[in-house]
């Protein structure tokens, strides 16, 4: 690398990441481009060999790569906030992303998307389409929009992302020259939610759009200790999405939305409470927020067996099975009209 200014600065947290580091690192490191772009890892006192590993890539790759490893454990929300205000910092012109867990697979992607930019000022940021691999099973989902025919706009708004988040962190790349990246003034203290990179998205979309680009370039890997993997913990789901709700409303609070999509995050409100009252078989809650819906004109048969099922256990056990079979054959139907 020459001692050009660099275009763009990678951010990578890691924990506990020693069997993941190196496919992390690599795909990094086989980016091709045209212009200058550095890594940045900021290891939270691992006891693994996690530090160990970044170490020796940082030493081989001085030019590449800036690597810090702190003397204890600060936290995944504060350790990603400091290292993007390390990108920040930099001066790059544009900022990526890529935890230590998760892997960069196309070796255009960083260029490909920083053309993207450049060819686009209309836009703040871009996002692609990305596979997953589940580690417990092993198993590899190809293009996960595309594989789960999840539609997503190619032109996306501040509106349309506060009502449907569908952007994998470890395939953006974003401006690092306008006031909005992490101005803690809009929301002074992100470790308050459970997820740190929704509201940074919002908050870099509001005076610009996102662009998308229908091509894998990474892939997610899921862990059993991921924050939004919860699998059957009612409480632990019911805390990250309220959380979700809760950062939706405070960032309205800041930079406002359209009234419709205020509405439908009020609903979806609504529901998330009315779900974890049945869920949880309490009565009041699951009547309470379905009269608020039934009031607005947006209750339907499935709110109202829910009610029915908090007031009983065999009226719960009943109405979920329904509930879990009918979205079962739901989800078939639709596969095989896609």
């Amino acid at each position: 690398m020459s001692k050009n200014k660099v275009k763009v600065a990678v951010t990578m947290i890691t924990y506990n990441h020693e069997r993941f580091i190196n496919d992390a690192i690599k795909g990094v490191l086989l980016q091709k481009t045209n212009f200058d772009y550095k890594l940045f890892i900021t290891d939270d006192n691992s006891p693994d060999r996690t530090a160990e590993i970044c170490k020796e890539y940082a030493l081989k790759h001085p030019d590449k790569i800036e690597f810090e490893s702190f003397s204890k454990n600060i936290g995944g929300a504060r350790n990603w906030h400091y290292t993007l205000s390390k990108c920040k910092n930099s001066k790059a012109d544009f900022v990526a992303i890529c935890d230590g867990d998760d892997y960069w697979t196309d070796p255009h992607k960083l260029q490909m998307q920083v053309d993207f930019l450049e060819k686009n000022l209309e836009f703040n940021m871009v996002h692609t389409d990305f596979d997953i691999f589940y580690n417990k099973n092993m198993k590899l989902v190809p293009k996960r929009n595309l594989f789960y025919k999840i539609p997503i706009s190619y032109n996306q708004t501040y509106d349309e992302l506060l009502l449907k988040n569908n952007i994998a962190t470890l395939s953006v790349l974003f401006r690092n020259d306008f006031e909005n990246f992490l101005d803690y003034s809009i929301l002074p203290d992100l470790s308050n939610y459970k997820l740190g990179d929704y509201p940074l998205w919002l908050i870099i979309s509001r005076n610009k759009n996102v662009g998308y680009i229908n091509k894998s370039t990474a892939t997610y890997r899921v862990l059993e200790s991921s924050a939004s993997n919860h699998g059957q913990d009612i409480e632990k789901k019911y805390e990250f999405d309220f959380s979700e709700i809760k950062m939706k409303f405070d960032l309205i609070d800041k930079l406002g939305c359209k009234k419709e999509t205020k509405e439908s995050i009020e609903i979806d409100f609504y529901k998330l409470n009315l779900n974890y009252g049945f869920l949880k078989k309490d009565l009041t809650l699951s009547k309470e927020y379905y009269l608020k819906l039934k009031e607005i004109g947006k209750s339907n048969f499935d709110d109202k067996l829910k009610v029915i099922g908090s007031k009983s256990a065999i009226n719960w056990h009943i109405i979920k099975n329904y509930l879990r079979i009918k979205n079962k054959l739901k989800r078939m139907v639709n596969k095989t009209q896609g």
